[in-house]
């Protein structure tokens, strides 16, 4: 090693002289040279401490490289060259992109440190780190008879670690995984419990546990919050940890968590609502049980307020102003309309004045304007700006002018010379209003000045749009819905600039010049292109003709696009329909490629056509509400970037760019099955150093669900991360890959996430911050459902002691971090009951399966004739908790063997699970009469069922089969599959599929042959099962069970499964019966039962689970590793041949599945299985 480190600093101080040569030459280069230089210096330095050191104790990530600690306390600091990030650091995960690295990594592997330069050299130093347990606590608060589980970390734990519990007095405890499991007594004494841990090279660590009863005392807030936001306090006084949340978006928790008499603080935002509104908060146990529910109650604010004067009617405030000289600010007066429960039944009549100042009419802040409605507004010569409430008209409103007498929405009366603007105003039609037949939502009559009206939404419903009669108007970027049949605005005499532009027009006739207006000039458009989009309801754009006086300009009409704006209008970008749509609207892309950034401001919803074929190639930057779906968003070379027009809060500005950029207080975003690409080797913006798919900050209720997200090293730096962010949910996702860094979802600061059902293909699935002050859920937080594929080494990776002592919350709390699956579980084999086949009173049971959680059984037995035929059928039973639960229809068709069900097995029919049941079809039985035909039923519940298939065999090729069945596929395109059961290799050389198409099942089989080495390794079939793809398994009577590919009408030989390992006796110790295969946390397994042959005891049977590795069948089961066989005894029958026609049944639940068996007239139970 030390010859290594010699040639290593030889190429430092190369280096270093290289740097030295070129820092005269490159003047505008000389600070970062300098840098480089004192960097190259330190790791000079560097390298010939750990030269000399024995061996590293620590080793931490910084920004700009690695700490080392070595033997002797000594901190080395290690450099790569690269600039940290400005801003807050670490939480875009980002390096800066300055400089060349000289130390490119710093691992640990096992017991040593491996450090590796830019050009691949490496070298190793012995790692010896500090050995102890570190408990989050060591008082902890319980209640009696409760049990509880202490997370512990230990401190340079290595592979050969052993960790010991030992329990005083009344207490149990076990360990489990990176858990103390410990069972408290009725009465909570003072003893401990001891944990030792021991490193297996002479180390050891003690540490104790103490338990104390828990006490909670949760107050209450008796008070009003003030309408323009205050604080809200109670007492929770406990001594244990416990989390205070909430649900309410206008409530923010100031303080969190407490271990003594604590005070908590919630901030309680301003209100937009002139009633009072009420909102709660939860005080959670460290378990997440909810302790208390807190209700915290805000008064309203009065319905109109000008700035900080609250009045009960829009005339007292219009009269507040009149006598108070002094009530502007900046220019403006300004008169909020609060969010009211019902419109404010008044007109706001703005009186002439001539005081210079601007009168503002506004929605309160933080309301929304469809909830800020009063019914008009009525301006006698004032500049006004109106923008976001709703103006929702009556007849014959209150006002005392004539003009006011009809139902208008905002009319600029007569002598009106000073500039008036509308924007983002909803003008609300009401029933009455569409009775009445004669309203004008927005009316100019005898005006001068400049009118402008931007972006409102008119909904006329038949009623006039406008009329124009005094003025200079333009009409800019609204929304016109059905309008007055005749027009939906009249220009009578107006100025000359009458205007109309970006306007979406839906009603048949969009502007009438009237005959009497005269000096006017009305343009459509922009004067060269008519830019104003209209649907297929418009017949008319401008009616009426020029005339001397009056110039009617109409530009050339824009072309049609491919981007869909609510099936009405069409644009050529995604940024031009978004720049025309209004709150609500729905997009839809055509299926083509949009290269462009789209910079999203409005809560609208995107989709495409076609998810694989709607491609937005640039990125996404998202400030408000949005939910995106059905698309492709991937990057572009010359395209993405990182120019940022959202980010109002001027944050986390690292140069990145985000594919999906969601921040800065957006709320109720929806990302739903879309495909984000990030796989571009850009040279020229080196899209591996500077590209992440998704970044959430400072943000709420954000759900990514049923996307997938391919994140490749040479196309991105690192992939999905959330910072400062509630309620963020990963759902039913796949990640492919996690870019250089390697992870597919980081999660940072006090983001609050929820990661479940999700399938990770990276090294490291979820990346945890040590600094993470927030909650991580996996699953539903008691379970954790996501996979984590062959891919992915550490499903959590980080430092969980870290996150706890900053404030983290995990729930499972018992998440493991730095393994592969999230929670360690040793396999548990849990019996929920179980009872005996022939004290329960059922007739000699042949067949079982596992249907709605209840073990079904079936009978094989009936009336007989002289001549041993059944002329009538015991009916199937099922069994729950021990007992018979349910006794199913009696089957009353078929002959012969009709009594005799022996094959159950349960089949998918669109998303229901159903059951089949067959009797036996065989010839010249030693007990019972030649019977040919065969029958399988289709039970939709035990009441209820049909016979599915008749079939009869010829007397010439007649076998025995459905001893066993088995189903391929679904209900809906599928197949029953039998076997023959005959001994002897010269007979029973078919197996039988009968094809099954949207419930229909074919009348005739496909026999498919079982080729001669096949025929000369059984020894009576006992059914097919199928895996997956060409692969089955074949059970036998008394040998091993055949791994056999199917190929075309021909079941081949492939392998024997390896029975070396199992424990059955006698010469049947290799019988297997009915195996299933089901998929648990990501893994395959192999469950059936094992050691049951019709003839014999054989010391009663097993439950076996194996694993099938790779998805190759005959590679996990011709050679199976004990320790990889997991079993649990089944008692044997009493009865002579009892332990004969075994079966089972699984379903998944949870972490594992759970599984119902009987034997023929021996054990019949249910277990939990967790693998």
């Amino acid at each position: 090693m030390k010859k290594s480190l010699l040639m290593i600093l030889g190429a430092a101080a190369l280096l270093a002289g290289c740097a030295k040569d070129l820092s005269p030459q490159v003047n505008d280069l000389q600070s970062r040279l300098e840098q480089l230089e004192k960097q190259v210096e330190s790791n000079k330095k560097a390298i010939e401490a750990l030269q000399n050191a024995d061996f590293i104790t620590k080793v931490e990530e910084t920004e700009t490289g690695w700490s080392i600690t070595l033997s002797n306390g000594e901190v080395l600091t290690l450099y790569n060259g690269k600039d940290g990030a400005d801003g807050k650091d670490g939480a875009a995960g980002a390096d800066g992109k300055d400089g060349d690295a000289f130390f490119k990594s710093v691992e640990i592997k096992g017991d040593v440190v491996i450090f590796t330069l830019t050009d691949g050299t490496s070298f190793e130093i012995p790692l010896e780190q500090e050995f102890k347990i570190e408990f989050l606590e060591r008082e902890i608060g319980v209640e009696p008879n409760a049990e509880v589980k202490i997370p512990f970390t230990i401190v340079g734990k290595t592979d050969e670690t052993e960790v010991y519990v030992v329990a005083s007095g009344a207490y149990e405890a076990e360990i489990k995984g990176d858990f103390v499991v410990v069972k408290i007594p009725s009465v909570i004494t003072k003893d401990a419990v001891l944990l030792a841990a021991d490193n297996g090279h002479g180390k050891t660590s003690i540490k104790s546990l103490n338990f104390e009863q828990h006490s909670f005392d949760v107050g209450n807030y008796a008070g009003l919050a003030s309408f323009w936001g205050s604080t809200a306090t109670f007492k929770v006084s406990s001594n244990v940890r416990y989390t205070v949340s909430t649900s309410a978006p206008w409530l923010e928790v100031v303080s969190t968590k407490a271990v003594v008499d604590n005070t908590v603080t919630i901030k309680v935002l301003p209100t937009p609502c002139s009633y009072t509104r009420t909102g709660e908060v939860y005080v959670m146990d460290a378990y997440d049980n909810k302790v208390q529910t807190i209700k915290i109650a805000q008064g309203g604010t009065q319905p109109v307020m000008v700035f900080d004067t609250g009045y009960k009617t829009l005339a007292d405030a219009i009269a507040g102003v009149a006598t108070n000289a002094g009530v502007t600010k900046n220019g403006y007066v300004d008169i909020a309309i609060s969010e009211t429960q019902s419109p404010i039944e008044e007109i706001l009549a703005i009186p002439e004045s001539d005081m210079k100042y601007v009168v503002r009419v506004r929605s309160i802040g933080g309301g929304k304007a469809e909830n800020c409605v009063i019914r008009g507004i009525k301006i006698n010569n004032t500049n006004v700006e109106v923008h976001d409430i709703t103006v929702e008209p009556f007849v014959k409103s209150a006002g005392t002018t004539t003009s006011m007498e009809y139902a208008y929405g905002i009319i600029v009366d007569k002598g009106t010379t000073k500039p008036v603007s509308v924007k983002n105003v909803i003008f609300k039609t009401t029933d009455e209003i569409v009775e009445y037949k004669n309203a004008t939502l927005f009316y100019a009559v005898g005006t001068t000045g400049e009118i402008n009206v931007s972006n409102c939404y008119f909904d006329a419903r038949g009623s006039r749009v406008s009329q124009i009669y005094g003025g200079n108007v333009v009409f800019d970027g609204n929304t016109i819905i059905d309008g007055y049949p005749s027009y939906a605005i009249r220009v009578g005499q107006a100025g000359n600039g009458v205007k109309f532009v970006n306007n979406l027009v839906d009603t048949p006739v969009f502007v009438d010049v009237h005959s009497s207006s005269s000096n006017t000039t009305v343009t459509i458009g922009d004067g060269t292109t008519d830019n104003n989009r209209y649907s297929s309801k418009v017949t008319t754009v401008v009616k009426g003709s020029e005339k001397e006086g009056v110039v009617i300009k109409v530009g050339e009409k824009l072309s049609s696009g491919t981007v869909d704006l609510n099936g009405t209008y069409t644009f050529a970008t995604v940024q031009e329909a978004l720049n025309a749509a209004n709150e609500g609207d729905v997009i839809t892309l055509g299926e083509q490629e949009y290269a462009e950034n789209v910079k999203i401001s409005k809560n609208v919803t995107i989709q495409g056509k076609n998810r694989e074929t709607s491609v937005i190639a640039g990125n996404l930057e998202i400030a408000s509400g949005v939910t995106i779906k059905n698309v492709t968003i991937k990057e572009k070379a010359g395209v993405t970037n990182n120019v940022l027009t959202l980010n109002t809060g001027g944050n986390y500005g690292w140069g990145h760019k985000y594919l999906f950029r969601v921040e800065n207080g957006a709320n109720g975003v929806l990302l739903e099955n879309a495909t984000i690409i990030a796989d571009v080797a850009d040279a020229t913006d080196k899209f591996e150093e500077s590209v992440s798919t998704i970044w959430i900050s400072e943000s709420w209720n954000v759900t990514i669900k049923n996307c997938r997200i391919v994140t490749t090293a040479d196309g991105a730096y690192c992939a999905n991360q959330t910072y400062d962010s509630k309620n963020v949910v990963f759902e039913g996702n796949e990640f492919v890959g996690g870019g250089v860094k390697d992870w597919s979802i980081r999660v940072a600061a006090a983001s609050n996430v929820a990661v479940k059902g999700n399938t990770f293909h990276s090294k490291y699935a979820i990346d945890v911050l040590n600094t993470f002050t927030g909650t991580l859920v996996l699953g539903d937080g008691k379970l954790d459902d996501n996979v984590y594929a062959s891919e992915v080494e550490v499903a959590l990776n980080g430092n969980k002691n870290a996150c706890l002592v900053a404030g983290a919350n995990f729930f499972p709390t018992d998440v493991v971090f730095g393994h592969r699956e999230s929670v360690m579980i040793d396999p548990v084999w849990e019996k929920e009951w179980t009872a005996n086949i022939d004290e329960l009173g059922i007739k000699d049971t042949r067949g079982f399966a596992l249907w709605n959680g209840e073990v079904v059984c079936g009978v094989a037995d009936g009336e007989k004739n002289a001549n041993k035929q059944y002329i009538s059928s015991y009916p199937m039973v099922s069994v729950a908790n021990g007992s018979v639960s349910k006794t199913f229809a009696t089957l009353t068709e078929g002959a012969g063997f009709t009594g005799w069900v022996t094959g159950v097995t349960v089949v998918d029919n669109a998303g229901k699970q159903d059951l089949l049941a067959c009797g036996v079809a065989s010839t010249g039985n030693a007990w019972a009469a030649t019977n040919y035909d065969f029958y399988v039923y289709h039970f939709t519940s035990p009441d209820t069922y049909e016979v599915a298939l008749k079939w009869t065999m010829s007397a010439s090729e007649a076998e025995r089969i459905g001893d066993y069945l088995s189903f391929r596929g679904t209900w809906q395109d599928g197949e029953i599959l039998v076997c023959a059961a005959n001994t002897a290799a010269t007979i029973g050389k078919y197996a039988y599929s009968f094809m099954v198409k949207d419930g229909v099942v074919a009348k005739e089989p496909v026999k498919i042959a079982l080729s001669e080495d096949v025929g000369k390794k059984k020894s009576g079939t006992a059914g097919i099962y199928h895996y997956k793809g060409d692969q089955y398994i074949m059970a036998n009577e008394g040998s091993a069970p055949i791994i056999v590919k199917r190929e075309a009408e021909q079941f081949s030989y492939v392998g024997i499964m390896d029975m070396t390992n199992f424990v059955a006796e006698s010469s049947n110790a290799k019988v297997i019966r009915t195996p299933q295969f089901v998929t648990i946390r990501g893994k395959e397994y192999m469950i059936f039962l094992h050691g049951n042959y019709a003839s014999s005891n054989m010391n009663g049977a097993w439950l076996c689970v194996v694993p099938i590795k790779n998805e190759n069948l005959a590679e996990s089961l011709t050679s199976i590793d004990a320790a990889d066989i997991k079993m649990m005894r089944i008692a044997p029958s009493s009865v002579p041949a009892g332990n004969g026609f075994a079966g089972l049944g699984v379903e998944l639940e949870g972490y594992g599945c759970k599984i119902g068996y009987g034997l023929r007239h021996g054990e019949i139970g249910f277990v939990n299985y967790i693998p």
